[in-house]
């Protein structure tokens, strides 16, 4: 067991590029420094995370109908993490990611 000083200095350093929020639906996640109210937690199938993307309003794929999203990272949302909303009725959607 570390000691106390240790591990949170550890956790200090894991989480400076991090931070702590509650998704609307209250799950507890830890989110990239950089999210911010309104952006998606996006489950995609075989990923080990799930990724944070913010709505990017115009562009080409948009004037055909699509929704075009920027990358913020990878999140950890507690609750989520083993196939749990896999189990629910969730929306299901295809996105185009280049």
């Amino acid at each position: 067991m570390q000691e106390p000083a240790t591990w949170g200095t550890g956790m200090g350093t894991c989480m400076s590029m991090q931070k702590l929020a509650v998704t609307k639906e209250g799950y507890m996640a830890i989110l990239p420094t950089m999210a911010k109210v309104g952006d998606t937690v996006l489950i995609i199938c075989g990923r080990r995370y799930p990724l944070v993307l913010r709505r990017k309003g115009g562009g080409a794929y948009e004037r055909v109908g699509g929704t075009c999203y920027e990358l913020m990272g990878e999140s950890y949302v507690h609750g989520i993490m083993d196939g749990e909303m896999m189990n629910v009725d969730t929306e299901v959607r295809k996105i185009l990611m280049t």
